[in-house]
C-alpha cells in the first residue's frame, strides 16, 4: 500500500500521538509524510510555476508557458506541522510537489527553487489527503486524485513572419514538373 487516505480528524488524533512519541526521543517517530492534492487556487498555482520555470531555467522556460492541471504535495510531517497546519498554516521550503501538466504525465518539482514569497498552507488547502510512510508514493496520488483532464495550454499569440505560400507555389519548389504533382 502506498498511501492511505485520512481525514483532518484523524490527522488530530495522530498529532496527539507523535506529541508522546516526541518525549521518548526522535528515533522513537515514524517518518510520516502528508500528500495533500492541493485544490485550485491561482496564488499556489502560480508559485508551483514559478518554482518549475526557476528549476529548468536553463531551458529559459517562462512560468506562463507552464501547464498545470493539478498538483500533489508531499509534506515530512511531525506533530508542530500537524499543528501548523491546523492553525495560521506551514510555509513549503523544501516540500516536493508532483503536477500534471501537459502530455508528458506526472513531473516532480520542488519548492527549494521558489525564490520569491514560499506559498503557505493549511488542511484547508487540500481536497483529499493521505497518509505514506514514504514520499515515493506521491505520482500514484496524483493519479487516483487528479484531474483527468489536460493542462489548459498557454495562450501564445502566433504571428507570421512571411506570407502564407499557395499550395502552387509549394508544389513548385517541391516538384520540378507541376504535374507530378497532380
Amino acid at each position: 500500500m502506498y498511501f492511505v487516505d485520512v481525514e483532518h480528524e484523524q490527522l488530530d488524533a495522530l498529532r496527539q500521538g507523535l506529541e508522546i512519541l516526541e518525549r521518548l526521543g526522535e528515533d522513537a517517530l515514524p517518518k510520516l509524510y502528508l500528500f495533500g492534492l492541493a485544490k485550485p487556487d491561482a496564488n499556489l498555482t502560480s508559485q508551483v510555476k514559478e518554482a518549475i520555470a526557476e528549476e529548468n531555467s536553463t531551458d529559459n522556460l517562462a512560468p506562463d508557458q507552464i501547464q498545470v492541471a493539478s498538483i500533489a504535495v508531499c509534506i515530512r510531517i511531525s506533530s508542530d506541522v500537524l499543528n501548523y497546519l491546523t492553525g495560521s498554516g506551514m510555509k513549503l521550503t523544501n516540500e516536493e510537489f508532483v503536477y500534471n501538466g501537459g502530455n508528458e504525465g506526472p513531473q516532480t518539482g520542488s519548492f527549494q527553487w521558489l525564490r520569491g514569497v514560499k506559498p503557505q498552507v493549511t488542511y484547508n488547502s487540500f481536497s483529499q489527503m493521505a497518509l505514506a510512510d514514504d514520499e515515493y508514493g506521491i505520482d500514484r496520488f496524483l493519479q487516483q486524485y487528479g484531474s483527468k483532464a489536460p493542462a489548459a495550454p498557454a495562450a501564445h499569440p502566433v504571428s507570421r513572419t512571411q506570407p502564407v505560400a499557395s499550395s502552387k507555389k509549394i508544389a513548385s519548389l517541391l516538384f520540378d514538373d507541376e504535374d507530378e504533382y497532380r
